[in-house]
């Protein structure tokens, strides 16, 4: 049988136990609310982070579309330039003969016609997978030996 001190310490650990038994029941349901309530805020934020996503979404779409027109519209220029630019070189350089002279330069047709060229300042798609560039602006190119 049971000492005497032990059977009146008996309620007391009953007491102790009981007590660390509900300790840990609130606190276990305190972790599953815990959970519960941050499984909801995330829930919550990543909602707002969608719905932000969508937003950049939109604005990125229409910032690529405005560029995009941008280009076709620089690109169309640059192929008008291009188609008017070579006729002009050529009838400057047919009925110019001082062209055969290196001493005596550039009509002036022909001169407007470069500097029109120059002017595009881009390249420009051609026929046939070329590419066609226009002369570079002036003092952008370093002169050969020049440092």
């Amino acid at each position: 049988m049971m000492p005497t001190a032990l059977r009146r310490m008996l309620p007391y650990f009953g007491a102790v136990l009981a007590l660390a038994a509900t300790i840990l029941w609130i606190d276990r349901f305190g972790y599953r609310r815990a959970m519960a309530e941050r499984d909801a805020r995330d829930a919550k934020l990543l909602g707002q982070i969608r719905i932000e996503l969508r937003g950049s979404e939109q604005r990125l779409a229409i910032s690529i579309a405005s560029i995009e027109g941008d280009y076709e519209a620089v690109r169309r220029s640059l192929l008008r330039t291009g188609a008017a630019l070579p006729p002009i070189i050529l009838k400057e350089a047919a009925h110019d003969p001082r062209l055969s002279d290196p001493a005596l330069g550039l009509s002036p047709g022909l001169l407007d016609a470069v500097n029109r060229a120059r002017a595009a300042g881009a390249c420009a798609a051609a026929a046939a997978g070329r590419i066609d560039c226009a002369l570079p602006v002036p003092g952008t190119v370093a002169e050969p030996g020049a440092r």
